[in-house]
Parts: structure tokens; C-alpha cells; sequence
């Protein structure tokens, strides 16, 4: 999930940085989680269940992504929405077009 979740994917996060977190969650995460049934880690359904956990984790990070990517394109929209208000209420405001100090 660190890995494609829109803050600590981005290239000013460290890696390091973002390992350490990972760790720190796993830490701080285990006591509370039980225990689940022993299984081979290298049997089918051993890989199966890592192929889940992965996919859990791209699902939440992709899901993040989307809701960031959301909120970043709401903001572009309002910023170019008043920056050319702003323009055209500047514009109104003077009514000689011959100076430029209306401009």
C-alpha cells in the first residue's frame, strides 16, 4: 500500500524513509491482529495468499490515487475558474481603453 499510495509515492518520500514506516505499522499492527492458521509459505495456497494481501494493498493505493487525483483536479478547476474571474472582473472594472493604467 506505501508503495502506491499517493503521498508516500511520490519521489521526495525516500525509500528508506518508507521502509521504515512499513515496518513501523507492521510493529505497531501485529499484537492486535490474530494469528492466522499455519500454512507453508511456499505451497499454493501459501502464494495464493500473499497474491491477496498484494492485491488488497494496489486496490487501497489505487483507490487513494483516485480520490487524490480527484481532489487535485477539483482544485485545478476552481483555481481556473476564479484566476479568470478575476481577469474579466479587472477588466470590466475600468472603462477607458485608451490608458494602461486600468490594465
Amino acid at each position: 500500500m506505501l508503495l502506491i499510495a499517493p503521498v508516500f509515492s511520490a519521489s521526495g518520500v525516500p525509500v528508506r524513509f518508507r521502509v521504515l514506516l512499513a515496518v513501523l505499522i507492521a510493529a505497531l499492527a501485529a499484537p492486535i491482529i490474530p494469528t492466522p492458521p499455519t500454512t507453508d509459505l511456499f505451497s499454493a495456497n501459501g502464494l495464493l495468499m500473499a497474491i491477496r494481501e498484494v492485491g488488497i494493498g494496489f486496490a487501497i493505493g489505487f483507490v487513494l490515487q483516485l480520490v487524490f487525483g480527484a481532489v487535485v483536479y477539483a482544485g485545478q478547476a476552481v483555481s481556473m475558474t476564479m484566476g479568470l474571474g478575476f481577469a474579466m472582473i479587472r477588466k470590466t472594472a475600468c472603462k477607458c481603453r485608451c490608458c494602461r493604467k486600468c490594465m
